[in-house]
Parts: C-alpha cells; sequence; structure tokens
C-alpha cells in the first residue's frame, strides 16, 4: 500500500473515532460541539476527497497519530476569523433579491394562508353558456363547478326529453333540488364533488345526495359507480348530526329528503333496464 492510501486510511479511522466520542455527549453538549464537528468533517472531506498528496507529504502526516485532528484544529481558527463575513453581508444587501429565493419574508407565511384562492377565469363554454338558465342556477349554487359538468347535464335533459322522458326543465329543476339538499347536508364541497362524480361516471342525478353522504363519511369515489349499479345509492341518505336538517324520524311533517325520496325510488326504477321487471313483482 501506497503512503497516500495510507494517509486515507488513517483520516477514516480518525474520523470514525471521533463520532464514537461524540456520540457518548448529551444532545446539549454535541450542539455545543457543533463548529468543531463542522471542522472535523470539512477536513475529512477535503484531505479524502479533493486534496492532491504528494508522496512527501502523506509520509510526513502518517508520522501523527491523528492527522485529522492537526488540519481540523488549525481549519476551525481560521473560520473563527469573521472579517469575511462582511463581504456576504454586503453582496446581500447589494444584489437584494439575488440568490434570495428560499428565504422567507416576515409575515409571509400568514399571508399566505389568509389569502384567498383565485376565482376561476371563465372559458369559452362559460361564455357560451352563460345566458342558460340551469348554468345561472346552479353557479349561484355551486360558483365552482365545471363548464364541462354542467354542459353535460344539460345535454342530458334535452335528450331526455327529446326521447319521450320528461321536460328538461323539470330535470334542470330536480338537479338544482339534489345539489341542494347535498349542499345543505354536507357542504359545497362535497356536494361539487358528487355533482363532478355524477358527470363523470355517470350516474342519475336522483343519487347525487346520496353519493355526497358516501363521500361525506369517507368513501372512495371509485366506489361509486359500482354502488349505482347495485343499487346502493337509491335511498335517501339521514342528515349528519348538527346539519340543521331534520331527521325522517323525528320530524313532524316530510322533509325535503321524504319530498324527494319517492321520485328518487321511481326515477331509478325507469333509468334501469330491469326497472319495469322490479315493478311488476311488487305488483304480484
Amino acid at each position: 500500500m501506497d503512503k497516500i492510501e495510507a494517509l486515507k486510511e488513517r483520516l477514516n479511522k480518525n474520523l470514525a473515532e471521533y463520532r464514537e466520542h461524540i456520540l457518548g455527549f448529551a444532545p446539549q453538549e454535541i450542539l455545543d460541539m457543533a463548529g468543531g464537528i463542522s471542522d472535523k468533517y470539512d477536513a475529512h472531506l477535503y484531505m479524502t476527497e479533493q486534496y492532491e498528496f504528494s508522496e512527501e507529504q502523506a509520509e510526513y502526516f502518517l508520522r501523527f497519530e491523528n492527522p485529522l485532528e492537526m488540519v481540523a484544529d488549525r481549519w476551525g481558527q481560521r473560520q473563527s476569523d469573521l472579517s469575511d463575513m462582511s463581504f456576504d453581508i454586503e453582496k446581500i444587501c447589494y444584489d437584494r433579491q439575488a440568490d434570495l429565493e428560499g428565504y422567507d419574508l416576515v409575515g409571509a407565511a400568514d399571508a399566505a394562508a389568509n389569502k384567498q384562492p383565485a376565482p376561476r377565469k371563465p372559458t369559452l363554454l362559460d361564455r357560451c353558456l352563460a345566458g342558460h338558465e340551469f348554468y345561472k342556477d346552479v353557479n349561484k349554487l355551486l360558483p365552482d363547478l365545471s363548464p364541462e359538468a354542467i354542459s353535460y347535464w344539460i345535454s342530458y335533459a334535452n335528450r331526455t326529453e327529446n326521447e319521450g322522458g320528461r321536460p328538461a326543465t323539470e330535470t334542470y329543476a330536480a338537479l338544482t333540488a339534489e345539489l341542494s339538499l347535498a349542499k345543505q347536508l354536507y357542504g359545497a364541497e362535497t356536494a361539487a364533488l358528487a355533482f363532478h362524480v355524477a358527470f363523470e361516471m355517470p350516474i342519475p342525478p336522483t343519487e347525487i345526495p346520496s353519493a355526497a353522504a358516501y363521500l361525506h363519511s369517507g368513501g372512495d369515489v371509485n366506489d361509486i359507480i359500482a354502488m349505482s349499479l347495485e343499487g346502493k345509492l337509491i335511498a335517501v341518505p339521514e342528515p349528519p348530526e348538527h346539519s340543521g336538517v331534520a331527521s325522517r324520524s323525528t320530524a313532524k311533517e316530510p322533509t325535503l329528503m321524504e319530498q324527494l325520496a319517492e321520485g328518487k325510488r321511481q326515477a331509478a326504477e325507469q333509468s334501469r333496464p330491469d326497472g319495469k321487471d322490479k315493478k311488476k313483482e311488487r305488483d304480484r
């Protein structure tokens, strides 16, 4: 083994012994030694990976048990001279914004926390739908609904009417009522999510409040379509506690949910291929 490699092994041994030594101290003592620890690691890195020793230099350092300590101590003494720090202070003040992107300004965290999200910018589709009454109604109810979802339900209502189903105006009114109910029970965010889920899956509009109930309870969006196909979203959900909406079991008069319940069941049966068969079975 040549002398340079022998010196690097000695330096590695010095650092390993130093690490073992400081790990025996209490945490506060280690913090107090931070400067010296940094000096040792800096010296080890430079001497083993960056400085190119001559054979003569390596031979000299090998005469000592702890060459790492020799260099680290002298490096630490030089670091204790803080006069060169004035250069960094003056450069920061002169450049102002240079290299300071990662440092927070006073009050920046509070300002970010209190910053209101920017309103969504109207798209071309928004402008095309702007005159439609259903678009106006649902945007008044939930301003952040996507125009794509609203456009889908407008097409759905028109297609249903053209195929001999309920008039489009009734579908719009029912959709608005479903959204209003979901918002009242589970909040605007969950209601909007259920509306978009109904658009993406899709599921019948009468199942939006039940979908919102499932999502509000922590359910997975990906389960919605399977639950709809299995008929698990037909039942009108009970309101959560403290929602301000009376439960079906305690209300003296029919609640909005009860008024919609029969319509939900009928609409769900009509929208499913096996709906007529189920009705016949009940009539028997």
